[in-house]
C-alpha cells in the first residue's frame, strides 16, 4: 500500500457532511502543530490542505491562539448595521453570554454550554422570552462563525429546543386607576392619556415630534423611536415594518395634544436661551430635552404611588388600551394594526385571556338583536291584523 508523505494528513468525511483533515506542520521553531482543515467536498479539503504547508514552507501562514467566546463576540457584528435598539439588545445578550461561558474557546463549544446559559439566566430570574434573546444571539453568532470557518459547524445544530415563552398580556388598570390618574393633572398626565388612548409603545410616542402630528387633519404619524444611549439617546426607525403607521386621533384627543404644546411653549418662554428641542419632541422635560423610557417608568412608579394603585409597567398603558377596544367591540385585526402587530395572529397570541369576555359581550348583542326584530316582527303582526 502506498504509503502518505509527512504531513499530507488524512481526509475523512464527517457526521455532518464535511470533509476534514490535519495537516501536521514543523514549525520554525523545530516544533509541530497540528491544525484542523475543513472543506465541502474531498477535493476542496485537499486544495486548503496545500496551500497550508506552501505558506507554512514560505513562513507565511499564520497560527493564533484559538479565540475564546468573549473575544469573538467582542467584534463579529456590524454596529452601523443595526438599529439602537437592536444595538442595545444585543450588547446586553453579548453581556451576559460571555459572564457564562465568555471563557470557553469558541471551537470548543458544546450544546452543554448552551443548555448552561439558559439555565443560569433562569436561575438569575430572566424570563422565557429574555433567555430566549440570549439564545437568538449566540446562535447568530455562531453561524456567522461557521461562515467565517473558525468552526466547522455550530454546536447549534445538535440543538434541539429553545426556551419557553409565555406571552402575558400584563396588568391592565382600572377605569377608576385611569381617573385618579389623569385627576394628578401634572406634567406627565398628557403622557398617559396619549399612551391610553393610542396603544403606543413608549418609544413611539416618545420619539413623536410635533411634525408626526397633524392636529387639523385628527391623525400622528409614527415614524421613529427614541430609547437611551450611552448616558444621551438615539432615535431609530420602528419594532417592524407595520409599526411604521398612521393613527387617526378623534377631538378630544387633539386637545390633549394642544394642551401639551401650550404647556410645552410656556415651559420654553420661561427658561429662554437656556430652552432647548431643535428636534421638535412632543414629549420634553427639564430644559427641552426628550423623555426617554426609564424616566417615564420611574414617573409612572411615582404617580401610582400618590393614587395608592398597584405598580404597572409602561408597557401596561399599552395593553390597557388593547383590552379596552377589543371589550369595546373593535374587531382584532384593527386592534393588531393599531398596536403596529406584525400580524393578528401575534395580537391573539397574547390576548386570548380577554377573548371569553369578548364573545360573551358579542353572544349578548346577538340576542339582543334578536329579541328586537322578534319585537318588530310581532308589532308587525299585529299592525297586519288590524
Amino acid at each position: 500500500m502506498e504509503r502518505r508523505a509527512q504531513g499530507e494528513g488524512t481526509i475523512r468525511l464527517r457526521p455532518d457532511g464535511r470533509w476534514e483533515a490535519k495537516v501536521r506542520l514543523e514549525l520554525t521553531s523545530g516544533t509541530h502543530k497540528r491544525i484542523g482543515v475543513y472543506g465541502k467536498t474531498k477535493g476542496e479539503v485537499s486544495r486548503k490542505m496545500a496551500e497550508i504547508r506552501q505558506r507554512n514552507k514560505e513562513n507565511t501562514l499564520t497560527l493564533t491562539k484559538p479565540l475564546t467566546l468573549t473575544q469573538y463576540l467582542a467584534s463579529w457584528w456590524n454596529a452601523a448595521e443595526l438599529k439602537p435598539s437592536s444595538l442595545q439588545n444585543r450588547e446586553l445578550n453579548v453581556r451576559r453570554v460571555s459572564s457564562i461561558i465568555g471563557d470557553v474557546r469558541l471551537d470548543k463549544l458544546t450544546p452543554t454550554h448552551i443548555r448552561q446559559v439558559d439555565n443560569t439566566l433562569k436561575d438569575k430570574g430572566l424570563s422565557g422570552a429574555s433567555r430566549r434573546q440570549a439564545f437568538a444571539v449566540l446562535r447568530t453568532a455562531l453561524r456567522h462563525a461557521v461562515i467565517q470557518g473558525l468552526i466547522p459547524v455550530s454546536p447549534y445544530a445538535r440543538v434541539t429546543w429553545t426556551p419557553r415563552v409565555e406571552l402575558r398580556a400584563g396588568r391592565v388598570l382600572t377605569t377608576h386607576e385611569k381617573a385618579k390618574l389623569f385627576s394628578l393633572n401634572d406634567r406627565w398626565t398628557g403622557l398617559w392619556k396619549i399612551l391610553l388612548v393610542t396603544g403606543m409603545r413608549s418609544g413611539e410616542a416618545l420619539g413623536l415630534t410635533w411634525e408626526d402630528v397633524d392636529l387639523g387633519g385628527g391623525r400622528i404619524h409614527i415614524r421613529q423611536t427614541i430609547q437611551r444611549r450611552n448616558g444621551g439617546y438615539m432615535t431609530g426607525t420602528p419594532k417592524t415594518t407595520g409599526s411604521r403607521r398612521a393613527l387617526e386621533i378623534r377631538p378630544p384627543v387633539v386637545e390633549v395634544f394642544k394642551e401639551i404644546k401650550i404647556r410645552q411653549e410656556t415651559e420654553a418662554e420661561r427658561l429662554g436661551e437656556a430652552w432647548s428641542n431643535e428636534e421638535g419632541f412632543v414629549f420634553t422635560w427639564h430644559l427641552g430635552e426628550p423623555i426617554l423610557g426609564h424616566n417615564a417608568h420611574r414617573a409612572l412608579q411615582e404617580a401610582l404611588q400618590r393614587i395608592k394603585a398597584p405598580p404597572a409597567r409602561v408597557h401596561d398603558l399599552r395593553h390597557t388600551f388593547a383590552s379596552d377596544q377589543l371589550l369595546a367591540g373593535t374587531p382584532m385585526s384593527e386592534v393588531s394594526r393599531m398596536l403596529g402587530h406584525a400580524s393578528v395572529a401575534f395580537t391573539l397570541q397574547i390576548y386570548t385571556h380577554i377573548l371569553p369576555e369578548v364573545q360573551s359581550k358579542a353572544a349578548e348583542a346577538a340576542a339582543d338583536i334578536l329579541e328586537e326584530a322578534m319585537r318588530l316582527a310581532e308589532m308587525q303582526g299585529v299592525g297586519d291584523a288590524g
